[in-house]
């Protein structure tokens, strides 16, 4: 995941099923590769799910954002 990342310079990218329940800026730095960025996730539950939302902010503004059911 992290050479598709870097490779194309996505401006937006949802993973889902992270298996994380701490997504930190470590973490994200890793995936993303670039120091703009944005993201919100979902922790996963037990050993499944999690959602990670990344974003460039100067292609995007993330104006809110909401987990739960």
């Amino acid at each position: 995941m992290r050479w598709v990342l870097r490779r194309y310079s996505c401006d937006v990218a949802i993973l889902l099923e992270s298996k994380l329940e701490e997504v930190d800026r470590p973490v994200v730095l890793s995936l993303w590769g670039r120091r703009q960025v944005k993201w919100v996730y979902l922790p996963s539950t037990s050993r499944s799910g999690g959602i990670i939302i990344l974003l460039d902010p100067e292609a995007f503004e993330l104006l809110d954002s909401r987990t739960g059911v």
